[in-house]
């Protein structure tokens, strides 16, 4: 795994994104959150898992 700052970076991409749309359904979300998620560990240089951890975390 990368260091802290890493994850601070995701952190701050999780920030920007538009993912609170109320008109998705569930399952619309999860694809986006997917997406989103698998843009940013490559951006990062992460594992997805990594990214959607954080996601996960992010959305508690």
């Amino acid at each position: 795994m990368k260091d802290d700052k890493t994850l601070v970076d995701v952190w701050a991409w999780k920030d920007q994104l538009s993912i609170e749309d109320k008109d998705l359904s569930m399952a619309e979300k999860a694809v986006k959150i997917r997406q989103e998620a698998e843009a940013v560990a490559k951006e990062l240089g992460l594992e997805l898992n990594v990214v959607t951890a954080v996601y996960r975390a992010k959305a508690r």
